[in-house]
């Protein structure tokens, strides 16, 4: 790679870095001489132009400009000195595999200052990631009747701040232009993106230094692959994961069943009925948790015991699953609940300053301490792994609040939190399980997908909340979050809207991870329009299990390069506008196209482009279409349009036999004291 220093005018320097493959150019120009940049690259339609670096001190603001005190050649880059007020900021780029990686850094730890950067935007760039929920703020927004927002983040500002429940942020974008950017480290800071129809720029900033900034320019889905293998590699769940899963908000241990049967089961009925009715009706049924309570106490997990009162003989209900090969998972939090647990946490100073209750995971004893003398005992009862709840509820952190056991400031180390969690469970369940284990947190940060899949928080119920979660999981896919599921039909389960319930199986079908519950603690079969909801549950989740190799095998993909299993159409054909226009459309592994449909009605007609260069096959009418144009396709509330690529590897099943064999099983339920009689305890 060669480089050329050269003067432009007696006001302005440039240095040009050029190879075959990317360059970039550094500039001081006009008046102000301010720093900026320009990034070309393979696969940009034009260059990424950084336009201002500045640095905010002691309440002064400062820009990166005038003359340097000191620039110097390196190795594919280049160092540069700056002096600001008393301090000196020194910036640096270096030129990498399809990607440039900047720094900027003060002469000594300041810490609590910010320090950003602005970018150039044209008119018609899009731009999406930064975090699942639809708008920052609080989370109801996102759910909000009548949003119009949807992937593009253009006119939006987002807190760079991991909030309550939808819980996943990273600091990272992608363009249509076809870049992506990441900012290394976590700190707080703050992200806007211009209006729509203005040029504009994309401006932001993080507290603390060094700033560390990548740009990828070898388009977006390599943009995608790179930051994801950069910050992970993603965690691989095993098979079984990858089956449909069950569960309900709060177990109870009723004495009758649903059907008003005298319950004598020797486990929690409610766990009995669902497995028990799953099984008659054919219901593929792979995981099962239980959510909290499950142990003693007013907090419903003190000490991390059993409540054998509300789970009796938890060791011997586990074997029970296991011998239908359904694996058994737990509701977890990362606080001290119990009066041993809070005293000896309290006493050894591993609660993170503030917070009361939050362990410390940054101290090796204190994580230490919590594996191998309560999640470990878990584990050895046979529990498969856990759903990682409230590792971002103590959100107090502001600047100068306390400091953790690594030496960081609670402010720097918040958004952290939610990874050192995943990872303490992660390292305990790998020693007593090896790979046979999955984690399933509502929160993450940088580098949190190398220990575990995700769930997407307490979505609002309803057609608005099925939106929200349709657009969680193509950002959740873009930003590193590849394995991800929602609570389907919502947290707080409405059952005067079945329709959605409906629509919302069809999604959750093609999601890397079908959960379905907490269905307002009932069995689905017990709620309104109960029979028909069950049939819709039965065909997908059916299909889902028919896909889980392939599943499987796309997040291998994602392990091994990046490649989400979940990819909106732009990532796939980005040269093709209408595949940034139909948002809520996308490819399911390589071959599977879905188009979830989340408005209300027994009868939807839903508009799909199908991309060019392909044909596509309708799975529910075998018809044909060669792609490059919109197609209307009709959907029954128990419908979702799907298609496959022509001549892919991939079958499936016939979905109309399926849905008649499911209004067929679900016709005469069963009664649960017969299926009690034949059940082997």
């Amino acid at each position: 790679m060669k480089m050329r220093l050269y003067c432009a005018a007696i006001f302005a320097l440039a240095l040009f870095v050029c190879s075959a493959e990317a360059g970039f150019e550094l500039e001081l120009k006009g008046s102000d001489q301010k720093l900026q940049m320009s990034f070309s690259g393979d696969k940009l339609k034009s260059a990424v132009e950084i336009e201002e670096f500045f640095v905010r001190i002691d309440d002064i603001n400062y820009d990166i400009e005038g003359e340097p005190l000191s620039l110097r050649e390196d190795k594919g880059g280049f160092t540069g000195v700056w002096k600001l007020g008393s301090r000196k900021v020194t910036v640096s780029v270096k030129s990498l595999s399809n990607r440039f990686k900047i720094t900027a850094d003060l002469d000594n730890d300041y810490r609590l200052h910010r320090i950003g950067m602005k970018i150039r935007a044209s008119e018609k760039e899009y731009f999406t990631g930064m975090m699942e929920r639809v708008v920052d703020g609080d989370q109801g927004l996102s759910w909000q009747k009548g949003i119009t927002q949807a992937m593009n983040l253009r006119g939006e500002s987002v807190e760079m701040r991991v909030k309550p429940s939808l819980g996943l942020y990273a600091p990272f974008y992608i363009s249509s232009r076809g870049y992506g950017l990441f900012v290394h480290g976590t700190w707080q800071g703050r992200w806007s993106f211009p209006d729509k129809g203005d040029e504009g720029e994309v401006s932001f900033y993080f507290y603390g230094e060094p700033l560390e900034v990548t740009v990828y320019t070898g388009g977006v889905r390599k943009a995608v692959e790179n930051h994801m293998m950069d910050t992970g590699p993603q965690f691989l769940p095993p098979k079984w994961a990858f089956k449909p899963w069950r569960w309900r908000d709060n177990h109870h241990h009723r004495d009758s069943y649903f059907d008003g049967c005298e319950a004598n089961a020797p486990y929690n009925s409610e766990l009995v009925e669902d497995v028990l009715m799953c099984e008659a009706l054919d219901i593929p049924l792979g995981v099962y948790w239980v959510d909290r309570p499950w142990g003693e106490g007013p907090w419903g997990y003190d000490e991390l015991e059993w409540d054998r009162q509300r789970l009796p003989e938890p060791e011997k209900m586990i074997q029970w699953l296991s011998r239908k090969d359904i694996k058994f998972m737990l509701w977890l939090s990362p606080w001290t609940k119990g009066p041993v647990m809070e005293e000896t946490a309290d006493e050894n100073g591993w609660i993170v300053p503030g917070t009361n209750d939050c362990i410390d995971f940054s101290n090796p004893e204190a994580a230490k301490w919590w594996q191998e003398n309560y999640i470990k005992k878990l584990l050895e009862d046979g529990v498969a792994g856990f759903k990682l709840d409230r590792g971002e509820e103590r959100d107090h952190a502001q600047r100068g609040c306390g400091t953790i056991d690594d030496g960081r400031d609670w402010f720097e180390a918040y958004n952290d939190y939610s990874r050192m969690y995943a990872e303490a469970v992660y390292e305990i369940s790998k020693e007593v399980r090896g790979d046979d284990f999955c984690l399933l947190p509502r929160a993450g940060y940088t580098g949190s997908a190398k220990y575990a899949a995700f769930w997407g928080g307490d979505t609002g119920e309803g057609p608005w909340g099925l939106r929200s979660a349709i657009v969680a999981a193509l950002r959740s896919s873009v930003i590193g979050y590849p394995i991800w599921g929602s609570d389907t039909g919502g947290y707080r389960y409405d059952e005067d809207q079945p329709d959605t319930m409906m629509r919302w199986l069809a999604f959750s079908c093609f999601t890397p991870i079908m959960e379905v519950g907490p269905s307002d603690d009932k069995g689905l079969w017990d709620l309104k329009n109960g029979r028909e909801i069950t049939a819709v549950w039965r065909l997908y989740a059916t299909l889902h299990d028919h896909l889980a190799d392939y599943t499987y095998e796309s997040a291998k993909q994602t392990q091994e390069k990046g490649t989400p299993v979940i990819r909106p159409l732009f990532l796939t054909f980005p040269d093709q506008q209408d595949c940034w226009d139909d948002w809520q459309s996308y490819m399911y592994g390589p071959d599977i196209l879905v188009s979830p449909i989340w408005k209300a009605g027994r009868e939807v007609a839903r508009n799909v482009y199908l991309p060019a260069g392909e044909s596509w096959v309708d799975a529910w009418t075998g018809r044909e279409y060669e792609g490059g144009k919109r197609v209307e396709v009709r959907c029954s509330v128990h419908q979702i349009p799907i298609f496959t690529r022509s001549g892919a590897a991939v079958e499936l099943p016939n979905l109309n036999q399926l849905w008649e064999e499911s209004l067929e099983k679900v016709e005469n339920l069963p009664k649960m004291s017969e299926l009690e009689k034949g059940a082997k305890w």
